[in-house]
């Protein structure tokens, strides 16, 4: 804890000390004032500039105002079904009979229990 409470006193009083030597500078030193202003100064800033212009006559009156839908024809709505006739599938050979190639056996480390991992002619495994 006091080590914490040491290093937020020393980087406090750093960061006061800092503080009132730029207040110094730009008080005492005319050039680092326009240094200082000069970094802060940005002429890229956007400036709108505001005229008078006439109001057109109009004569706009939002609330007496209804709202006009577009009116589309009554073809637009007409809803047309298209008939999905169904695709002919390749029928799905026959499954033909595995043939095992090979058959190992292999022991879990101390259970005295193990598994057979069998494989098949078409390259496929199992554990059995």
């Amino acid at each position: 804890m006091r080590k914490i409470l040491t290093f937020t006193f020393i980087f406090a009083g750093t960061v006061s000390c800092v503080f009132i030597f730029n207040i110094v500078l730009y008080s005492l030193m005319p050039a680092y004032r326009h240094f200082l202003a000069g970094m802060v100064k940005d002429d890229n800033i956007p400036v709108v500039t505001i005229t008078e212009q006439p109001i057109d006559n109009e004569d706009v009156n939002l609330d007496n105002a209804e709202a006009e839908f577009e009116k589309k024809p009554d073809s637009y709505y007409k809803i047309t079904y298209i008939n999905n006739e169904p695709v002919a599938m390749d029928e799905k050979p026959a499954d033909t009979e595995k043939v095992i190639i090979d058959k190992q056996y292999h022991e879990d480390c101390g259970t005295g229990k193990g598994y057979w991992v069998i494989t098949y002619d078409d390259g496929t495994t199992e554990i059995e």
